[in-house]
């Protein structure tokens, strides 16, 4: 598979982490964060399209390294608390929400290379003009969503919706727990209702270690992860699906590139269990 280009519209952000076993962490995040992390091992070059605080570049600048002048200095930068239960089960509290650069800077940077697939994936939505991003970029590119920040976003789940009516996107991917809340607060109770209700050419429901459903070519499929992983976190296992799934389906089906991502993202959980993020730094950055 030849090397494709990715623009990833997301702000990092700033984790302060509470592990079951009462450790405390404070690390970089975010799909931005992953995408760096794992560009070699899919065989991607990343575009970062997002928000930094000034005086935060040191903290990312050991990750990010050359990749920081991507993005856009600000006053903000994005944070969360991510609480962790002894049953895997996360929540994630935002401590300080940015807004996505605005349509005009996003525009500007996306014309000036040749993207094969834009990903859109905040991990929460701060304004409006967020989610009207998604409806004049896929006028022209393949789009790609994540909804962790919908449903994090309550107050902007119907306009989420009214984007999807007027405009299908190529790929749609949500956990469970997601899709739940999005669903209940437009009133649908019936999961499969609702998934058929979010308009995308192609979706994708995961379900921790649990079976996945894949909608595409006219026909619902059912995957399995290679194997169920007792670990004490599982950060990032969507954005590294998401970021596999995209690579993937640039040469396979989306049922065969669904199949890779989920074993991508299982492996990704593998790692944190057995090494940490730290050890995660080190064998995936290259």
């Amino acid at each position: 598979m030849g090397r494709i280009f990715l623009s990833i519209i997301s702000n990092p952000t700033i984790d302060y982490i509470l592990l079951p076993n009462g450790e405390k962490i404070v690390r970089p995040g975010g799909p931005p964060t992953f995408s760096i992390l794992y560009k070699e091992k899919l065989g991607f070059n990343p575009t970062l399209i997002g928000k930094i605080a000034s005086s935060d570049i040191s903290f990312f600048y050991k990750i990010y390294g050359e990749k920081l002048n991507d993005l856009i200095i600000s006053l903000c930068s994005q944070k969360f608390y991510l609480l962790y239960k002894k049953t895997g089960e996360r929540i994630a509290i935002p401590y300080n929400k940015c807004s996505l650069p605005d349509r005009h800077s996003v525009i500007e940077k996306i014309s000036q290379n040749n993207f094969d697939a834009i990903i859109w994936n905040p991990t929460i939505i701060s304004t409006l003009r967020d989610i009207e991003l998604i409806e004049t970029l896929s006028t022209e590119y393949k789009v790609y969503v994540d909804v962790q920040g919908i449903a994090r976003s309550p107050q902007y789940v119907y306009h989420f919706f009214k984007l999807l009516h007027k405009k299908k996107i190529d790929f749609l991917h949500g956990s469970l727990d997601e899709v739940t809340l999005i669903c209940e607060k437009i009133g649908l109770k019936d999961l499969s209702q609702c998934f058929r209700v979010l308009s995308a050419k192609e979706k994708l429901l995961t379900n921790g270690p649990h079976e996945a459903i894949i909608y595409c070519e006219n026909k619902k499929s059912k995957i399995f992860p290679p194997e169920n992983i007792n670990a004490l976190e599982n950060t990032g296992a969507g954005d590294v699906l998401l970021l596999s799934y995209v690579t993937y389906r640039q040469e396979h089906d989306c049922l065969t590139s669904a199949k890779l991502s989920i074993n991508m993202a299982t492996e990704h959980v593998k790692q944190l269990a057995k090494y940490g993020f730290s050890k995660i730094l080190q064998q995936v950055k290259v």
